[in-house]
């Protein structure tokens, strides 16, 4: 019996390892590698709670006048901690299509650099994961297509509170 349990226990193990993919979390593979096995098990337990729910939240219907295929981001302003020095980013922009992700390298006066991870999945821009908080694992500022975007909409006063933490960002998105 107590070989049982534990040849249960190997495979749940084994299966959980399998299945999930450290990028697919938001990690780097030397992030990945830095934690302990108990802090990426936590971690994948957690993803695999959140998928179900995440699944069904996505799943909305979204008018054809919103599917916008691409997006271009401009980051204007914002601030994150550069090597322990908090300071603002130089302005950037990226172009991101339906159903991708991609990272953002934000720099700032220094030329010290930090990434920003975002997908644009289900007409929505999530911006700033955090493979450890539960609540921001697919983004901790999530944005829904606008018809606005058809011209270009400003947001401001953004806090991600994600891996990269940005305060007070300030973003143009434009669909085009």
């Amino acid at each position: 019996m107590l070989a049982k349990n534990i040849f249960v226990l190997f495979l749940v193990f084994v299966c959980i390892s399998c299945t999930s993919n450290y990028s697919d979390l938001g990690f780097s593979e030397k992030e990945w590698s830095s934690l302990t096995k108990n802090e990426q098990q936590q971690i994948i337990k957690k993803s695999k709670k959140l998928k179900w729910t995440h699944q069904q939240y996505t799943q909305h219907n979204v008018p054809m006048n919103l599917r916008f295929r691409n997006i271009e981001i401009s980051f204007i302003k914002g601030t994150t901690n550069f090597s322990n020095n908090t300071s603002s980013f130089n302005p950037t922009k990226i172009k991101i299509s339906e159903n991708t992700c991609n990272s953002v390298k934000l720099t700032n006066t220094a030329n010290q650099a930090k990434y920003l991870k975002m997908c644009y999945k289900n007409y929505r821009l999530s911006i700033d994961p955090s493979p450890w908080q539960e609540d921001y694992q697919d983004g901790s500022v999530l944005i829904y297509s606008n018809n606005l975007w058809k011209r270009g909409f400003k947001y401001t006063k953004l806090n991600t509170k994600g891996k990269t933490k940005i305060k007070n960002l300030s973003i143009f998105i434009r669909a085009f």
